[in-house]
């Protein structure tokens, strides 16, 4: 109890804090009934909007200033950087029935999970709102997609700019490494869950670049052994024939379960990945002080990231 105070703390300050809310346009791109035009409660008939929230931030501005290469995003223009977000907001059909709270959720690789873990339905409410226990109690909930490289249907994601240095692409190593839970001909360069929810990683920049490396390893104390460039590529199997990929790497005796493979590589045009935080911040200061916000909230938005604790829900 005593951490979830400090979080409470914690978060009541960063809403109090003198923040510019810098939403400058909601896209609304589906807009829908939740469970059919169903009542919850006092708060009366929900709905389900989606669409991609739009940012500006200004690189002077003090609480900016430590969100990396801010100053050199490649459309940096008057001072300002715009990015945006894709959302999923569900709230009562008349905002002002709603309790004046909005919970605020950072998806995981950008699928929405607090409906299903606290209501026990869908993230598609609009088919399925479990028990509705958050709707009859007039909560608002804003899943805002923050992770850059998530990828898979439906994913919510941020889309930050990328970065040069003095009008120059950027370039530098990436690191990763993968453990096969069975035997596997190549790897994708990313993190996937069940084979499609995950994220895409960069791009492989220069596939002969002699600082490209892959090593194996028993165990992760054990030392690394490095495995011959001739013995693999950055490349994928596609109708049965090897070809060329900036996103797999191909080992030709195949990768095996258990062994732990780390693949060093250069990318390139790094993304301002930090953005991420700003638009978090922003949009929670945007639905409490914004006089046309599309989520309007009263009391301060609490934000909930993975693992859940569902007693943050009680602040």
């Amino acid at each position: 109890m005593r951490r979830l105070t400090h979080i409470a703390s914690f978060l009541l300050l960063l809403v109090a804090l003198p923040l510019e809310a810098r939403v400058v346009r909601v896209e609304i791109t589906s807009r829908q009934d939740v469970s059919n035009g169903k009542s919850f409660g006092n708060a009366g008939v929900y709905e389900r909007i989606a669409g991609r929230i739009h940012f500006s931030v200004a690189v002077a501005n003090p609480h900016n200033q430590r969100i990396v290469d801010l100053k050199n995003a490649v459309n940096l223009k008057a001072g300002e950087v715009e990015f945006s977000a894709d959302f999923i907001a569900i709230r009562p059909k008349d905002p002002g029935k709603g309790n004046g709270s909005m919970i605020l959720e950072n998806p995981n690789r950008g699928h929405s999970r607090i409906v299903s873990l606290v209501e026990g339905g869908d993230w598609d409410v609009s088919k399925d709102a479990g028990d509705g226990w958050l709707l009859r109690n007039g909560f608002t909930i804003v899943s805002l997609g923050w992770q850059w490289d998530a990828a898979g249907v439906d994913a919510l994601r941020l889309y930050a700019p990328i970065v040069k240095e003095n009008g120059k692409t950027i370039t530098g190593l990436l690191r990763g490494d993968l453990m096969p839970s069975k035997e596997m001909p190549e790897i994708p360069l990313g993190h996937l869950i069940t084979g499609s929810i995950g994220g895409t990683e960069y791009p492989v920049s220069n596939p002969d670049d002699p600082r490209n490396v892959l090593t194996v390893r028993d165990s992760r104390e054990a030392p690394r052994t490095v495995i011959p460039r001739s013995e693999w590529q950055f490349a994928r199997i596609v109708d049965g024939k090897l070809t060329p990929s900036d996103r797999h790497i191909h080992l030709k005796d195949g990768f095996h379960a258990g062994r732990i493979y780390e693949y060093v590589y250069v990318v390139a045009d790094p993304v301002v990945a930090g953005l991420a935080f700003a638009a978090v911040r922003d949009f929670a200061s945007y639905a409490k002080h914004a006089g046309d916000a599309m989520t309007p909230v009263q009391m301060s938005p609490v934000t909930i990231t993975p693992p859940y604790d569902i007693r943050v829900l009680t602040l």
